[in-house]
């Protein structure tokens, strides 16, 4: 496909459950728009969903929450760092990083824009089954916590 500008929307991709068990919508990839270095999409998350623990092994992503509350655990020197983040914040992970997403309410949804150092999306992902109880004993320390009153 020639480099050329173009526009691509939800309708014109759709929503799948990805292997981490989000539900992802591509939308500006090398199959949709011809990119070569990047890709963007969108996450949405249930209230209270986590995503399975995982590694994009090449890319680096930039997750920018449009609506909601959300974490992402991060294993950094061995150890699960708590990063969370909401509207007009970006959270980094570079590549080769295990991560897990968290939407922090019980009640809403988070939705999310993510970009990506992979044109595919999400053709380098790799799941740490082996991280998965240490994900969830973060994400119940995560709900134990009482809640900051303005």
């Amino acid at each position: 496909m020639a480099e050329r500008a173009t526009v691509v929307g939800k309708p014109d991709t759709g929503e799948y459950a990805s292997i981490q068990g989000q539900a992802l919508t591509p939308m500006i990839t090398a199959e949709t728009a011809g990119s070569h270095r990047i890709s963007g999409g969108s996450v949405r998350m249930p209230p209270g969903g986590v995503s399975r623990t995982h590694v994009h092994a090449e890319s680096d992503i930039i997750v920018a929450v449009v609506s909601g509350e959300a974490a992402t655990v991060v294993w950094q020197d061995g150890e699960p760092t708590v990063l969370p983040h909401s509207v007009e914040e970006m959270c980094y992970v570079p590549a080769g990083i295990p991560h897990c997403a968290v939407n922090l309410s019980l009640t809403e949804p988070v939705f999310a824009l993510e970009f990506r150092t992979d044109p595919k999306f999400n053709e380098d992902v790799v799941l740490r089954p082996e991280l998965e109880e240490q994900a969830r004993a973060v994400v119940g320390e995560l709900r134990a916590a009482p809640v900051p009153v303005d």
